[in-house]
């Protein structure tokens, strides 16, 4: 019986092997590196708002150009969470504490299984969290598991901790939910009120259909493992850390004694500690990108030795960060056409037109995915396709949380094939996308069916 078991097991592997080894080789092959990626789909952008609306070329450089700048604040915010993230995963108790995590997985598809679900509990918490989390946890994983002759293809390990993004939008810091669940924002004339998180986020259907997601992911993940000869570990280079550093040399210099103390990293760190205390004493458990930065450097200040280790752990991980800085603002200037010239409106509005009551969340997860690729902001692309699909739900006596809820599964889910939300975790991990986005598309597939059937049973349910 065991053995009939194992065969079945077998030809499933061989069939997933057959469908997912052709298509991971092709992204290696042929998916460009990011910024050219960033620039193919810039000029894309360009033509299809000139073929698709009657902006000028005049025009829509202008909204290019003049929508660069228009999340430098976004941008400096996550640089520094790559940074101080970075720098923390070394300090010497987080490296003994992701030394034990990593030395968890005692075969390669439990290595994958925990990826997955390390940054998936994470992004239901906070999905900078999740992000950063996918990255160290990856790499630690993969470190780990080197270190003891498992086998774990590193590319497939990094892409199972970015799939873990893949249910961010169903936990606590969802964007859509947190924005209809706050009083006096834009759309609560639209929708008659506020929606409370307790009708979108902490529904039970959400929560099944997210535990469910994340389960098969995990399954998933340990299926997607090449053959052993086609293996990839994760290399030592440069960028694993000395274990100590740098010797002082400047140890007669009298400010070097002060330099060198533990005291006053650790006051500052007590400091915005105190500060985190009376903010979650007063807003109640509430993030944002600033709170998750500054908990992050807080501890970061008082776990490093040193003010001197203290700027050998951010110097060490700033060579993380460029690609950050370079890629946003092209970005920015994508989301600044799609706005300008109505293309993300075009697109939520064709969908919304040939809906049924039945179809609606299923057609807004649709637009959500389609919207996604070019404007990768979660608040942002709420702010376009929201008043279209309320409207239409008002029309088609839909239920409004659900609608919510599509728009936000369909942005999470194409996150997994969008190259921005995955720069921090690659930075971290020390990979390119490309080598990462042949398994990426097998995950978003596999949401695709989980996501979209869970909408539509959900949607049937709540017409009868």
């Amino acid at each position: 019986m065991n053995n009939l078991a194992d065969n079945h097991q077998l030809e499933d592997r061989r069939l997933i092997d057959r469908l997912s080894s052709p298509l991971v080789h092709f992204m290696e092959r042929y998916y460009p590196d990011l910024f050219l990626f960033i620039i193919l789909i810039t000029l894309t952008t360009f033509f299809l708002a000139y073929w698709t609306t009657e902006q000028s070329p005049q025009a829509i450089l202008f909204s290019w150009g003049n929508s660069l700048g228009d999340i430098l604040t976004f941008t400096m915010q996550m640089s520094l969470m790559v940074m101080i993230s970075h720098a923390l995963a070394h300090t010497d108790s987080l490296q003994r504490l992701l030394h034990k995590l990593g030395s968890v997985p005692k075969t390669a598809t439990q290595a994958y299984g925990l990826a997955v679900l390390v940054p998936g509990i994470a992004c239901l918490i906070s999905w900078p969290l999740g992000i950063i989390a996918g990255g160290i946890v990856a790499r630690k994983i993969g470190e780990s598991t080197r270190d003891r002759d498992i086998r774990v293809h590193y590319p497939l390990l990094v892409a199972s901790a970015m799939c873990g993004n893949v249910v961010w939008h169903m936990g606590y810091s969802a964007s859509a939910p947190l924005f209809v669940a706050t009083e006096d924002n834009s759309m609560m004339a639209l929708m008659g009120g506020i929606v409370p998180m307790t009708d979108t986020v902490f529904t039970t259907w959400n929560l099944i259909l997210a535990a469910s997601v994340l389960i098969t992911m995990i399954f998933l993940a340990g299926y997607l493992r090449p053959r052993s000869e086609e293996t990839i570990e994760l290399r030592r280079d440069s960028q694993e850390y000395a274990e100590q550093p740098p010797s002082q040399t400047d140890s007669h210099r009298p400010v070097a004694a002060l330099e060198n103390s533990r005291w006053f990293t650790v006051v500052v760190g007590v400091c915005l500690l105190l500060f985190l205390f009376f903010w979650f004493s007063q807003q109640g458990f509430k993030l944002n990108l600033n709170i998750v930065n500054w908990s992050f450097l807080s501890l970061l200040l008082v776990l490093c030795r040193s003010a001197k280790h203290f700027m050998y752990l951010v110097e060490k991980s700033a060579v993380a960060v460029g690609p950050l800085i370079l890629a946003y603002p092209f970005y920015a200037g994508i989301m600044g056409v799609m706005v300008d010239s109505g293309m993300g409106t075009m697109v939520s509005t064709w969908f919304s037109e040939i809906a049924t009551q039945q179809t609606l969340p299923l057609w807004a997860f649709l637009a959500a995915m389609v919207v996604n690729l070019f404007i990768p902001s979660g608040g942002g692309q709420w702010i376009i396709q929201g008043p279209i699909f309320i409207e239409t739900a008002n029309t088609l006596n839909v239920d409004l949380p659900l609608i919510v809820m599509a728009i936000a599964y369909g942005d999470q889910l194409t996150n997994l094939i969008q190259p921005l939300p995955a720069i921090p975790l690659l930075a971290l991990a020390g990979l390119k996308i490309k080598h990462i986005m042949g398994y990426m598309f097998i995950f978003c597939v596999t949401g695709f069916v989980l996501l979209g059937g869970g909408l539509m049973i959900i949607s049937l349910s709540s017409a009868a």
